[in-house]
């Protein structure tokens, strides 16, 4: 652009800006704005730099003041191209690192280990960069002509990815984050929306991407909450072109973004043609069943409601046949819960179930569900879940469910309680299986409870062997009665490193443990173990010459026992200084924890 504004040489802003602080520049623009100098600015300036005029017109003039506010125009296009190119080369500094073998992506857990690459890090480090973009994204694409730009460096991260060794990818691709996404998307779209047959070209750029760019996934929720974004009008159209033949495949793929894309489009636009995809896709994915119940129940249609979520139970089980609240207990495993939004769906689903036995006069259903539902979500609380089987009766269930029911709870509760080692044991030889049965029934059961206790227990006061088999259902009743605090302030050790290291159970398990033992007054002088301990605990600590060169654990189980068997303990540490003088690491252990005799 040609300058006929005249300047002295050199120009006096560099002057300024050489002689004056920063804060100084401040004071005198200031002082310039006060007086209204940058509004009396000649005309010759806006021939020079119109961005330059308009900008300072927008900052500074009284009538464009509530434009000031906004963040696109407290710039000028040049300072938005600046920061953009900031950004960019961030961007491309980090790309550049990938397919590098020494590079930032490679990594290496040990020297000696060959490097492997590592998505993860790469789709966080854009990420930061793309937060930044995201604000002035729509501005700077205005600026730029290029409505390549973003897919084009996605192609680049794919190139670079693939050009690193087979060995390094492992099984992952780089899946991009929520605003690495939504910029590509949104740049694509908004360089593209001003031109013809701008949903055509936006979707045949994204699909070739998605397509061919194996290493580099969008991320899905961020895409589909910009399809959600757009007008109603480009929705259809998209909609529309989503429905040609070209995209068949991608949408039968329940896994693809267009996939998705589509359905959610169909539901929006063509209720009909999606109730008919939901019931198509139903096995595939029990998500499908949620419209087809709640259209079915909108229609006043309970028993086809009803045949819809015993579909649905089927595809969410992943279940051969159809499974019905009576057949058995959907019972979750503490330690080890699926995905949250199947366990989140089961007791949804059915309290949708009981509504709908409800409504159809079936009160033994609706019990039943009720049951599951409690089961489901409280299954590890026994006060809780016997409420909920004393109460089943009253409201309808049978009693012949009711037992089939109780025994498969009772059972898996004493499955959770076991040693993993034990776990296919007979449940009624389990003093949890005893428990669990005087807590429901204390009047009639409570004897039967101490009764078999007391046989247990002279089981390991007879054979040593019967002790280091069943030591840790030992230890779990052990922390759980009452008398624990009492054994935590005598033997501190032998409870930290023996008794709780081992009851590990999920929290409401083990208060309901120690709620049932309560109440059920199981307590000493009737019920103690300690003496079981003392007697044989020396078993348990394991020779030097197990566990190599390492001997912490020797020394923590020596620790406890010094605590409940001074003389088995001098006996082993006698024999362990003849035999195993020579293992400085074994005393080493030892004297940390400042164990006596040494």
């Amino acid at each position: 652009m040609a300058n006929s504004f005249p300047r002295s040489k050199p120009g006096w802003g560099e002057k300024l800006v050489q002689a004056l602080t920063e804060d100084q520049v401040e004071t005198l623009l200031d002082v310039l704005v006060g007086a209204g100098a940058l509004l009396r600015l000649p005309e010759e300036l806006r021939t020079l730099d119109p961005d330059l005029a308009d900008t300072v017109q927008r900052l500074v003039g009284e009538a464009d003041a509530v434009a000031a506010n906004d963040s696109d125009a407290a710039v000028s296009n040049q300072k938005l191209l600046e920061i953009w190119t900031e950004l960019w080369e961030r961007w491309n500094s980090h790309v550049l690192e990938v397919g590098d073998e020494e590079g930032e992506y490679a990594i290496k857990e040990r020297d000696w280990e060959p490097p492997y690459f590592d998505p993860t890090a790469l789709s966080e480090d854009l990420e930061k960069i793309a937060r930044e973009m995201q604000p002035i994204l729509e501005p700077v694409s205005r600026l730029i002509d290029d409505p390549e730009l973003f897919v084009k460096a996605a192609d680049e991260i794919n190139d670079n990815i693939a050009s690193f060794p087979e060995w390094m990818w492992g099984e992952e691709w780089c899946e991009l984050g929520s605003h690495t996404t939504t910029c590509i998307l949104e740049w694509t779209w908004h360089a593209l929306e001003r031109k013809e047959m701008p949903t055509q070209q936006f979707l045949g750029r994204i699909f070739k991407l998605e397509n061919d760019a194996s290493q580099v996934r969008l991320n899905t929720g961020a895409s589909l909450d910009f399809f959600a974004r757009l007008p109603e009008n480009i929705c259809r159209k998209i909609y529309a072109d989503l429905s040609e033949e070209l995209f068949a495949a991608k949408r039968d793929d329940l896994d693809s973004l267009w996939h998705l894309i589509h359905h959610r489009y169909e539901q929006q636009f063509d209720p009909a043609a999606h109730l008919r995809s939901c019931e198509k896709h139903l096995g595939s994915d029990w998500r499908y069943g949620e419209s087809l119940i709640a259209d079915a129940i909108s229609r006043g249609d309970l028993a086809r409601a009803e045949s819809f979520v015993e579909q649905t139970f089927v595809s969410l089980l992943r279940a051969k046949e159809i499974w019905r609240p009576e057949d058995r207990l959907l019972l979750p495993t503490p330690s080890s819960y699926g995905p949250a939004s199947e366990n989140g769906a089961i007791p949804k689903l059915l309290e949708t179930w009981e509504t709908i036995a409800v409504q159809r006069g079936n009160r033994a259903r609706a019990a039943v569900c009720r049951l599951q539902r409690i089961a489901v979500t409280l299954a590890t609380d026994w006060p809780a879940m016997l409420n909920a089987f004393s109460e089943f009766d009253s409201q309808g269930g049978t009693r012949e469910i009711s037992e089939k029911l109780f025994a498969e709870w009772r059972n898996k509760v004493v499955e959770w309680c076991g040693p993993y080692d034990q776990r296919s044991a007979h449940p009624a030889d389990s003093w949890v299986y005893w428990l669990i049965e005087a807590r429901r029934n204390p009047l009639t059961n409570r004897l039967s409870l101490l009764d078999h206790l007391k046989l247990w227990l002279g089981g390991f006061a007879a054979r040593a062997e019967f002790f280091q088999k069943n030591w840790q259902s030992l230890a779990l009743l052990t922390c759980n009665l009452a008398s624990a605090e009492q054994v935590k302030a005598r033997y501190p050790a032998f409870y930290a490193h023996v008794l709780t290291a081992k009851c590990t159970l999920d929290a409401t398990l083990e208060k309901s443990l120690r709620e049932a033992l309560t109440h059920l007054t199981v307590a000493a002088p009737e019920i103690d173990p300690m003496p079981i301990w003392q007697e044989h605990f020396h078993l348990l600590v394991p020779s030097p010459d197990s566990g190599g060169s390492h001997y912490q654990s020797h020394a923590l189980l020596m620790k406890a026992l010094v605590e409940i068997n001074r003389v088995r303990y001098e006996e082993i540490i006698a024999e362990w200084k003849t035999v195993h003088r020579r293992r400085r690491n074994l005393w080493a252990e030892m004297g940390t924890l400042k164990l006596p005799g040494l």
